[in-house]
């Protein structure tokens, strides 16, 4: 399976930095009497940092806090869920059930007075505010925005999303407002914590986690459910 490093625009980053350590030898004295102090023992080289990855794949098994997914070439990979990782399944709503105090990231197209037209949005659980802020997407005049919801109106047949966030130094975005009109053709998807027991074969994961000792220790994991099978063709 492949592993893709996350870049220095990731979400959140790994805490902490390895510092140099310095290596004192202690002093000689004077007189001829005095034997030299002997050198200090070599520091020890600090360990390097955990990489940080994300893995997405099939849930092949899943055996005690061990998971093992199958890639999309095919390969398997295990990784171990953290025991305070996040785990996230999501469910469709409908836009009536956002309000006031809901965390969302939605990706909007630009609008020419400076409003913008939500493509998709997400309501995150209480306490989950991922990538705070709004700023471009790859895609030419698209903008993310995580941020919450201040007001809701109805415009039409669909929504308008008034939205606050704060400054956010990771992706370089100052605090600000952004009025989103949600139409009503869009999804809107609740996002919602799980136990790692909720999680099983079948399901797609993918989410984030940092190699430790060659293995992968995930603290984020998404999963969602397989599509409903189709029904079985009547004979004729």
């Amino acid at each position: 399976m492949r592993l893709t490093h996350i870049g220095p625009l990731a979400v959140l980053a790994l805490a902490g930095a390895c510092t140099s350590m310095m290596n004192h030898r202690g002093a000689a004295e004077a007189a001829p009497a005095a034997a030299p102090a002997p050198a200090a023992a070599p520091a020890t080289a600090p360990a390097p940092a955990a990489q940080p990855v994300r893995f997405n794949g099939i849930v092949a098994a899943i055996a005690g806090n061990q998971i093992t997914i199958t890639g999309a070439d095919g390969a398997t990979s295990s990784l171990t869920v953290a025991p305070d990782a996040w785990i996230i399944k999501g469910r469709p709503i409908p836009a009536s059930a956002i309000h006031a105090g809901d965390f969302v990231a939605t990706a909007n197209v630009n609008n020419p007075d400076g409003t913008g037209t939500s493509t998709e949005l997400r309501v995150f659980p209480p306490g989950m505010r991922l990538g705070e802020g709004s700023y471009p997407m790859q895609q030419p005049n698209t903008t993310m925005t995580n941020a919450t919801v201040a007001q809701v109106t109805n415009v039409g047949g669909g929504r308008q999303l008034t939205v606050t966030y704060g400054a956010s130094a990771a992706n370089g975005t100052p605090a600000g407002t952004r009025t989103i009109t949600l139409p009503a053709s869009v999804q809107v998807v609740q996002w919602y914590r799980v136990a790692l027991s909720d999680v099983h074969a079948g399901n797609r994961v993918r989410g984030r986690g940092a190699m430790n000792n060659g293995a992968i220790v995930a603290d984020f994991v998404f999963a969602d459910d397989p599509p409903p099978a189709a029904p079985a063709a009547t004979p004729h």
